[in-house]
């Protein structure tokens, strides 16, 4: 069995145990074509009595989109990358053209903000930290003004300190790559994941 068929087979057995019942998008494209039909009070009522079942339905459409979120990131970062590491492959090519490669990237949550931002000052990373400053004001007149006097006024604000998601990871790599040691106040996960290249 080749690892195609392998992984084909592991995504028919996570689907046979999954028992999606489908059927529940078909209700609620009928109901959507309901709305959208000229509107007497007999539909008005037809209408209300499709909404009171609509609640359960898209709740199980919630659960039907966890579940194949699921499967795709099983197979995605978990199956394809086991399968072609266990080869030594870090890509394939199909018979069409396509192409599979291995991929590595990090996902990262701060720990601790104070200690995390404290390190990154000292290690001379402080630029990656924004300041968020939110001040309530009335109108565009006023918010001119206080752009202009908040540091000389007693103005109220709200001030959050932050790093862009994308500039975390950045950061994180960056170090892996050096060789450098992750201060405790930040998790960096390590992982590999699978891309696909279609021909053109």
């Amino acid at each position: 069995m080749t690892i195609f068929e392998e992984i084909e087979k592991a995504g028919d057995e996570e689907k046979a145990k999954q028992k999606i019942d489908l059927s529940i998008i078909g209700q609620l494209a009928n109901t959507q074509a309901e709305l959208e039909a000229p509107v007497n009070e007999n539909k008005v009522e037809k209408i209300w009595k499709s909404i009171l079942h609509m609640n359960p339905s898209v709740k199980d459409l919630e659960a039907v989109v966890k579940k194949l979120k699921k499967i795709y990131f099983n197979v995605r970062q978990v199956q394809i990358p086991q399968y072609m590491e266990e080869f030594g492959l870090e890509s394939i090519t199909t018979e069409n053209g396509n192409k599979i490669e291995i991929k590595g990237d990090v996902s990262c949550t701060i720990r601790d903000d104070i200690d995390f931002f404290n390190y990154l000052r000292k290690e001379d990373y402080g630029d990656l930290i924004k300041d968020i400053i939110t001040v309530n004001v009335n109108n565009g007149k006023q918010a001119k003004e206080v752009i202009k006097t908040l540091t000389k006024t007693e103005s109220l604000f709200d001030r959050k300190q932050s790093i862009h998601p994308q500039t975390l990871k950045k950061f994180a790599r960056e170090q892996l790559a050096k060789g450098k040691k992750i201060p405790k106040s930040l998790n960096v996960y390590e992982y590999k994941y699978s891309k696909l290249k279609r021909s053109k």
